[in-house]
């Protein structure tokens, strides 16, 4: 066999293996995923384990736990102006920082770059500041603090107030964004300016993953 032919046969191989990995990464990518970035499929709520997960942060940091209803969530989807900023709040993580009334950092799971086993919350360098740099332009996004208090029972006394959504559906996600959160605070000694609200939106996956 010539030495083109060899050549030949072993980018065949090669070609022929890669496409043999491609597919079983296509076929699993679910799976894999799932894995990585702990994934869940929420099939209710489980109370238990969210007091266990809400006593955990409170160990850590002063803050204020909801539970939030479908209605509820579906109002907080509905203050984006248009779809965009609809879809950016139904993300199912986000972190929200308010300066007294006033939107001023807007965190969420879409806008953070993948790692290995969990996304990035400090994309471009965002939670280096205090308060954190956000990830879209504020400017654009018509609501304020006023319009999640009227949802929720937020009646915040401090000069900074945060609130983060979660979920059981991406636990791993969602804790390591109370987790720069927290870490944020601590090193910019502000932790006693902010008041922190976690809110979780199991209730409304729940519902959205039924259809």
């Amino acid at each position: 066999m010539t030495k083109n032919r060899k050549n030949i046969h072993r980018l065949y191989w090669i070609l022929s293996s890669l496409s043999v990995i491609l597919f079983l990464i296509f076929v699993n990518s679910d799976f894999i995923l799932s894995k990585l970035y702990g994934v869940e499929k929420i099939t209710s709520f489980d109370k238990k384990r969210y007091e266990k997960f809400v006593l955990n942060i409170k160990n850590r940091i002063d803050c204020k736990s909801v539970i939030s209803d479908v209605v509820q969530y579906k109002q907080v989807i509905n203050l984006g102006k248009d779809s965009i900023q609809k879809n950016n709040l139904g993300q199912p993580v986000k972190i929200l920082y308010f300066e007294n009334n006033e939107l001023k950092s807007f965190q969420a799971n879409c806008f953070a770059e993948g790692g290995i086993t969990n996304i990035n919350w400090n994309t471009d360098n965002r939670f280096d500041y205090f308060i954190p740099k956000s990830a879209l332009n504020t400017s654009n996004l018509i609501f304020d603090l006023e319009d999640f208090s009227k949802i929720y029972d937020i009646n915040s006394t401090k000069k900074y107030t945060i609130i983060v959504f979660w979920t059981f559906m991406l636990e791993k996600i969602s804790f390591s964004a109370i987790e720069i959160m927290i870490s944020n605070l601590k090193r910019n000694n502000v932790i006693d300016k902010v008041d922190v609200y976690l809110i979780n939106s199991d209730k409304y996956f729940l519902e959205v993953l039924k259809k």
